[in-house]
């Protein structure tokens, strides 16, 4: 191939290696693997992106392999070149990669093969049959000898007593989003003189003549619906009456005397009171240290008015298919680029106020979380906080990762590493912090101006010159004109002027917005929500009060004084009161979210927390121990959900959720993990007691062994029935919303792991080797695990139809591995101390 080509026509290849040669007694060197293209040159070469972006070319040094991407425009010693297509040929062999056909619900919606060796006389014939469920079949004809073949490959067809006509297929998106809200189709049954018009959407069924119709998805470019469909209404019925059977006689272990449930209490009422002795560590978290004091004090300077901030707080804005007030877009922001609520004294809604109204200083203050120590190293940050600039040339403003980050976008998902992943999740946060910086009437972020007449009711950055206030202010750029408004109310420390111009803005949205606009007394809410942040809060209460509740206790068994026991009352009521404000939250994120607070990874621990409460509250009556040790265990679940990768953040809910058994399902099979969490965790205590048990306290510290095990095996009941009755209530929900009860779903397949762990365990007194106090508390600390993997493992390290709560995929955490050595240790010891004794 010479010198000076463009090549802009599809070029086909027959050998995967070509050179250009000649280019003065130089070469460049291209391989084509699969789909890519890689090259490597005796020259540097310069990658220009095409159409151009205004980004500055990427220059590869002679002899550095790279990936070409196709529009790329290669510059080779003054010669330039471009891919605009590649193919080659190549030959293709079909092999085995599961015994089941693709189902039509799976996202990458692949074709299944079958291959046949079909032999007539002596002659073969190999033939490749292709299809998939849900698509009709190809007819693949071929002759062998005499004899003529037509075989097809794909799912059987049956015939309906009755024809069901598409009139439309229907998808609503969230306001100004592309996230669906609900699919459905507007059907007619035809049969014979009969028809009547239906309407079939996730969750509510077409039921005719047992034939039970649902909607399972759609074609990407919104040409057909997806429709599933079952005949078995005989099947259904007697499913759920045995499911019904199950879930009431489970209920009615607790309300039979001869019952093992019952039998506990007995127990329990015969065991005298007893007290524990109990040390925590507690671990400090070191916070950032920031050394920059200049830009400190610069940023104490230019701080915005506290009371316009508030004001600025009950702005609306459309972010993500919600509409939501400023003071929620302003703390999602700084979290999102920063990890903390609150930065340098500053309300979030004053840091974004800043951010918009001085750029110049803002770029400059560390406010860029970086969590990968290479990367650190590289920036020449001593502090996980780095400002907007130092990621930028000072010369000609290039990014300074902008090389790797074209690498690392190469590269396939499983062959990232840590630092790959960090740098995009930093470049992402760049990407939203210079659109803050430079905003415009461009900006994609700041859409805070209704647009019913735009498509999806996308509101816009821009507004001009509304006729209603057109004889009071002359503008052409609301926004900018607000921004501008803030810096002069500053500088003239009178923000009668900004408040004015938000207080217009303010009564335009609700002129102009129409059905989407909130309740005032729900936007309130929200931001009330906000400013409490209830949930940090009750990680304090909930650690202080259960840590001085133990401390207390620890007393109480030495020294029988009244204000002992006062003090223990008032820290009981200090938790029941935590319990109440728990509930209220919840109750406050139900209301401002419209959906059950528990269909993300951080409602569902929030609400687990809860859970656990209700669970040690139940017990408490039986003792006061059970309470405090769940109230810590509590706080310790609180504060892992500030400090990993759940983001608190409030969203709308998939069409799938959008069900009344998300309450019922949900609720329960969540809830079953706040009492499995506590019994593992009465578990713990039982063993690390076994650890401290000598001759002088032996009596006591069996007492309340027996006292704690009796509780764990009751609070292991009740989670066992809870995760059992939830898996099928979830199966039934799965029937109504897909047609079908059971798909081997990970989560589901953990669930039904979970439920068999737990009746092991609770069924191992009947094994004479298994039996005793020890084995059943170190099996209950185990079965944690289970539920942590059905909890967090399959969202976060799996894939399937439940994950929905899911964040992005993450490795195993070390914290997970630090808990399995120290159980280890802890079971080791409570052995060794255990046979001894």
């Amino acid at each position: 191939i010479n010198k000076n080509i463009l090549f802009r026509e599809k070029i086909r290849f027959k050998n995967v290696n070509f050179t250009l040669n000649n280019i003065q007694d130089s070469s460049v060197n291209f391989t084509i693997e699969k789909d890519k293209i890689s090259c490597v040159s005796d020259y540097d070469i310069s990658v220009s992106n095409m159409p151009p972006t205004g980004d500055p070319p990427l220059i590869f040094k002679h002899g550095t392999v790279f990936d070409v991407n196709k529009m790329s425009l290669l510059t080779i010693n003054g010669n330039k070149y471009m891919f605009s297509d590649f193919s080659y040929s190549e030959e293709k062999r079909l092999f085995s990669m599961s015994n089941n056909m693709s189902s039509v619900n799976n996202p990458n919606r692949t074709i299944d093969a079958l291959i046949l060796k079909i032999k007539v006389g002596n002659e073969i014939k190999k033939v490749d049959l292709t299809g998939r469920k849900g698509i009709y079949p190809n007819n693949t004809k071929f002759s062998i000898g005499n004899l003529e073949f037509n075989l097809t490959y794909g799912p059987k067809f049956y015939t309906t007593p009755f024809a069901i006509f598409l009139k439309d297929f229907q998808l609503e998106t969230y306001p100004g989003s592309m996230n669906p809200a609900s699919f459905a189709s507007e059907v007619e049954v035809i049969d014979g003189a009969i028809r009547f018009p239906y309407r079939i959407y996730m969750n509510n069924i077409l039921n005719y003549k047992g034939y039970r119709f649902f909607q399972s998805s759609y074609e990407p470019d919104e040409s057909g619906t997806v429709l599933s469909v079952n005949h078995d209404w005989w099947g259904s019925f007697i499913t759920y009456i045995g499911y019904t059977l199950m879930i009431l006689g489970m209920i009615s272990v607790f309300f039979f005397k001869k019952t093992r449930f019952n039998s506990l209490s007995d127990k329990m009422n015969k065991l005298k009171k007893s007290t524990l002795i109990l040390f925590f560590s507690l671990f400090s978290v070191s916070g950032f240290s920031q050394s920059d004091v200049n830009y400190l004090d610069s940023i104490e300077k230019y701080k915005i008015n506290e009371y316009h901030s508030e004001n600025f707080e009950g702005l609306l804005i459309q972010h993500d298919g919600r509409i939501k007030p400023m003071s929620t877009f302003s703390s999602e922001i700084i979290r999102k680029l920063s990890i903390k609520e609150n930065i340098y004294n500053q309300s979030s809604s004053q840091v974004l106020l800043g951010v918009l109204c001085f750029p110049e200083l803002w770029e400059n203050i560390p406010l860029v979380k970086v969590q990968n120590k290479q990367l650190l190293e590289e920036l020449n940050s001593k502090n996980d906080l780095v400002s907007f600039k130092s990621f930028f040339n000072s010369e000609n403003g290039a990014y300074l990762f902008d090389k790797k980050l074209n690498v690392s976008f190469n590269k396939s998902e499983n062959k990232k590493s840590k630092y790959d992943k960090e740098l995009r999740k930093v470049t992402e946060r760049l990407h939203i912090l210079k659109s803050l910086l430079y905003t415009d009437r461009h900006n994609s972020l700041l859409t805070i101006f209704p647009n019913l007449d735009s498509s999806n009711h996308k509101w816009s950055t821009e507004l001009n010159i509304p006729h209603e206030i057109a004889d009071t202010i002359i503008f052409t750029n609301m926004l900018n004109y607000y921004l501008l408004s803030v810096k002069s109310s500053y500088h003239d420390t009178n923000w009668e002027f900004a408040d004015t111009v938000l207080h217009i803005t303010k009564k335009y949205q609700i002129d102009k917005g129409g059905e989407l606009i909130p309740k005032k007394w729900k936007i309130d809410l929200e931001i009330l929500y906000n400013k409490l942040d209830i949930f940090h809060q009750l990680f304090l209460l909930y650690f202080f009060s259960g840590l001085i509740s133990l401390i207390l206790l620890f007393f109480q068994m030495f020294y029988e004084k009244k204000w002992i026991d006062n003090s223990i009352k008032f820290i009981k009521w200090v938790i029941i009161s935590g319990i109440l404000i728990h509930t209220i939250g919840l109750i406050s994120r139900w209301i401002i979210s419209d959906h059950a607070p528990w269909t993300n990874g951080y409602e569902a621990m929030i609400y687990t927390v809860w859970a656990t409460m209700i669970a040690g509250f139940i017990f408490s009556k039986k003792s006061d121990l059970t309470l405090s040790a769940t109230t810590l265990v509590s706080s310790i679940l609180l504060l892992f959900a500030f400090i990993s990768y759940l983001d608190p953040t409030i969203t709308n809910v998939v069409p799938v959720l959008n069900s009344y058994w998300l309450m019922i399902h949900v609720s329960v099979i969540v809830s079953s993990y706040g009492f499995l969490i506590m019994g593992g965790f009465l578990g713990l205590l039982c063993l690390i007691l076994m650890i401290f048990r000598s001759k002088t306290n032996k009596q006591i510290i069996n007492l309340k062994i027996s006292e704690l095990t009796i509780i764990n095996e009751k609070t292991l009941i009740i989670g066992l029935f809870m995760l059992t009755i939830g898996t099928f209530l979830g199966g039934i929900w799965a029937n109504e919303s897909w047609g079908r009860y059971w798909g081997w779903d990970a989560k589901e397949t953990w669930a039904l792991v979970s439920i068999l762990v737990y009746a092991f365990i609770l069924h191992m007194r009947f094994v004479p080797g298994l039996k005793g106090k020890y084995t059943f508390n170190l099996a209950s600390v185990i079965g944690v695990y289970s539920v942590l993997m059905t909890y967090f493992g399959v969202n976060y390290l799996l894939s399937g139809l439940h994950s929905y709560a899911a964040g992005e995929k993450v490795p195993i955490p070390m914290s997970v591995w630090i808990s399995v050595l120290i159980v280890i240790i802890i079971a080791i010891l409570a052995k060794l101390n255990n046979n001894k004794k």
